[in-house]
């Protein structure tokens, strides 16, 4: 599963001041020459550009907003902010403006016209600019923090919607076309939400109504290499009713899904097929980064069988044996998912069908022989007793030393601060079933518990804090 939203905090730009600042923005014709070199078209732009440049790369940092806030550990640029400075690159106004923090780099990509970058890019640089300038205050960081929930529910809904694939497909659109087009909305109704939706980054909006799609809602569509289109509608449709018994499970410590959806999580699954399917696509796509981790960062040459537990559809177990040509694979899981993952991810390659095993199990009685085991996003899925018991069964029918590698998030130790995503992961594992997220020490406690010892911790650098924990027998 992955957080329902992340806290928005804001971002410390770096601000411009006292005289000799006054006098570097005069020599590139700001300041009380502005109005004039505004008229001067490109020359302007560019000097705009150089200024806020400047705001990014002084050590004297101040709050910059509205124009850029944090979301979780994950910078967000106002859109005007994003064209103007990605005219620095080859690309031009349609290339991506990067900022770097931690040693990762994000990305924001935007469209827009000249005539609206110019004139928003002008509005924030003044409001950066001002002589008294002011942090955004305490009560509208926490409005932006507490309104989470309504962008989750909208970008969800216009992605059920199949609006980010039809942009994609036709380039920018009215709503009143997307209507005519077969969408089933209300125009005036979808044209609002898009408007919300393009506040944020989802999607471009020119001054003739049209919308078209950002590098945001690109990965909203369903042929995206790196689409989250499936865990986006989950995040804001079922999982997001989960969070209403928020203050019931803080009170009584209790899982919540039985009050929201009439029964136990995993019980609404088994008793909802469709459900089951669109949570296997969602952890699919979820866990893609997770997958590419485990093949770059584990080696397998050596192993002659490998389990792949609670492993959905099979992708990462196929992609080993893809890799791996004398590796033999067992895709283990609940038995109503294993038709499922044959029918929805059919393996078509007979190098790789006559090496795959499908057992459809409780791993908490039994598990297949192996001399490696992933576990990957399972091991927080339950409290400590259960997953004692399962790894305890990988280490009884493990063959030689063997190897067991779990894919789950690490969060920081008790007093910092960090973690944002994985920490609001931990809540929903509350709220849905007996889960949690865990801390290094309580990773080596379980492991050392199930008679294994961590050899190595390896993050894989993803927004949700997940690291490979491998392990082998003690």
């Amino acid at each position: 599963m992955a957080p329902l939203t992340t806290a928005v905090r804001p971002f410390a730009c770096s601000s411009v001041s006292g005289k000799d600042s006054r006098r570097d923005r005069s020599d590139r014709g700001h300041g009380g020459n502005r109005g004039q070199n505004q008229s001067h078209g490109e020359p302007a732009r560019a000097n705009l550009r150089e200024d806020l440049l400047d705001h990014l790369s002084t050590e004297n940092r101040r709050p910059l907003c509205p124009a850029i806030v944090l979301i979780g550990d994950l910078h967000v640029i106002e859109p005007s902010i994003a064209l103007l400075l990605s005219s620095s690159f080859p690309g031009g106004s349609s290339d991506y403006y990067r900022e770097r923090r931690s040693g990762e780099q994000r990305s924001l990509y935007t469209r827009e016209t000249e005539r609206q970058t110019k004139s928003r890019f002008e509005r924030i640089y003044m409001q950066s600019t001002s002589a008294a300038p002011q942090a955004l205050p305490p009560q509208a960081v926490i409005v932006q923090m507490v309104m989470g929930g309504w962008v989750a529910r909208a970008i969800s809904d216009v992605s059920r919607l199949n609006i980010p694939d039809q942009l994609k497909k036709s380039g920018p659109m009215t709503a009143a076309e997307l209507v005519a087009g077969g969408v089933d909305a209300n125009p005036e109704a979808l044209q609002r939400v898009m408007r919300a939706c393009a506040s944020v980054g989802v999607f471009t909006e020119a001054v003739d109504g049209s919308f078209g799609l950002t590098e945001l809602s690109d990965v909203l569509t369903a042929d995206s290499p790196l689409s989250v289109k499936v865990i986006a509608q989950e995040i804001g449709g079922l999982w997001l009713k989960l969070w209403t018994a928020l203050a019931d499970a803080i009170r009584t410590g209790e899982p919540q899904a039985r009050q929201v959806v009439g029964m136990e999580w995993w019980d609404y699954l088994k008793a909802n097929p469709k459900e089951m399917e669109t949570f296997g696509e969602a952890m699919n796509s979820n866990s893609l980064n997770s997958m590419r981790g485990v093949l770059d960062n584990c080696d397998f040459s050596k192993v002659k069988k490998v389990a792949d537990i609670g492993g959905g559809f099979g992708h990462l177990v196929v992609a080993l044996l893809e890799k791996y040509p004398n590796l033999r694979g067992v895709l283990l899981d609940m038995p109503d998912l294993i038709p499922v993952a044959k029918h929805s991810f059919a393996v078509s390659d007979p190098n790789v069908s006559s090496r795959l095993e499908y057992m459809g199990a409780d791993m908490f009685e039994t598990v297949p022989r192996a001399d490696a085991y992933v576990l990957k996003h399972i091991v927080h899925d339950w409290d400590d007793e259960r997953c004692l018991r399962l790894l305890r069964n990988c280490h009884a029918n493990m063959d030689g030393d063997g190897r067991l590698i779990c894919v789950d998030s690490v969060l920081p130790p008790t007093g910092d601060i960090g973690g944002t995503a994985a920490k609001f992961l931990d809540l929903l594992m509350m709220l849905a079933i007996r889960g949690k997220e865990r801390t290094r020490k309580q990773w080596e406690e379980l492991y050392d518990a199930a008679g294994f010892r961590i050899i190595n911790i390896t993050p894989l650098q993803d927004n949700f804090g997940t690291s490979i924990v491998e392990g082998v027998k003690q």
